[in-house]
């Protein structure tokens, strides 16, 4: 029973961490696509404020990505000490000209 309990709390643990990451991908998202193609720019990771200092943010901006006039934009999340090679949440759109 001590196992199956454990196992629950690290199960809603996750289940909240995914959550509030996917939550900060789309709010970002939305950010970027209301400056529009034109503004869209990279960022590198880095530590979001609190209340959210457990979660890391990047965003990638390619040019002329999948075709020309257009960039395909990614958001990542990271949180428990996720590396760059292990996102956690990942968002991509395309944004034309």
């Amino acid at each position: 029973m001590a196992a199956l309990g454990g196992g629950i709390i690290n199960a809603n643990r996750f289940n909240h961490d995914m959550t509030t990451a996917t939550t900060l991908a789309q709010d970002k998202m939305e950010d970027i696509q209301r400056v529009g193609y034109a503004n869209a720019a990279n960022e590198t990771m880095a530590t979001m404020s609190s209340p959210f200092s457990d979660y890391k943010r990047e965003v990638t901006v390619t040019a002329d990505s999948p075709a020309t006039d257009m960039k395909t934009v990614s958001v990542k999340i990271y949180w428990g000490g996720a590396s760059k090679e292990d996102p956690k949440v990942e968002l991509e759109t395309i944004l034309a000209k």
